[in-house]
């Protein structure tokens, strides 16, 4: 299976500058034509794709097939915008793995957090269940089932002795009169 997203969603989400200059190792930006054969985002890219899918699978909420399905157009539960949100996630998670390949430069320090706390929060937001994709035994699983019982499925299925003696076993009322 392929990784939730590639190149062109990292570069939808993140300036091209930025991941140029965080993908060269010699000093010289990797340009927006590279960046699809680079190796650092590749690898990065897979490797987010498997944190997100051990966080969904830790939480048992969905299963791989649930997120490839959401994620294949041709697919009864495709959705674009949960399809989207997962490549969002999968990029912000991406970032930090890009970033923690660099060097720590105190200039960049809350750059670095940032980017490691988006990361945190991508991971947190699905082991948690705080937010959920549009997967139809997903979205059906927080309305409740209740299943209610009829008057008459009491009387007929469930025989009571107290149903089934009355009548036969307590004393009728007499009225006695006084005369």
């Amino acid at each position: 299976m392929a990784a939730f997203a590639d190149s062109a969603d990292m570069l939808a989400r993140y300036d091209a500058r930025t991941l140029g200059d965080l993908l060269a190792d010699d000093g010289t930006r990797v340009t927006t034509g590279n960046m699809a054969a680079n190796t650092r985002l590749s690898a990065a890219l897979k490797s987010a794709t498997g944190r997100l899918k051990a966080a969904v699978l830790r939480a048992e909420r969905y299963t791989v097939d649930d997120i490839a399905n959401m994620q294949s157009s041709g697919h009864a539960n495709y959705d674009e915008e949960s399809s989207e949100y997962l490549k969002t996630l999968t990029c912000d998670v991406a970032f930090w793995e890009i970033w923690k390949a660099k060097p720590h430069r105190g200039n960049h320090a809350s750059d670095r957090k940032e980017a490691r706390e988006a990361s945190d929060l991508a991971i947190a937001a699905m082991t948690s269940g705080a937010e959920v994709f549009n997967v139809p035994r997903i979205t059906d699983a927080g309305t409740p089932k209740v299943a209610t019982v009829t008057r008459a499925e009491i009387e007929s299925e469930w025989m009571l002795a107290v149903d089934q003696a009355r009548g036969r076993f307590y004393p009728r009322r007499r009225s006695y009169r006084s005369g």
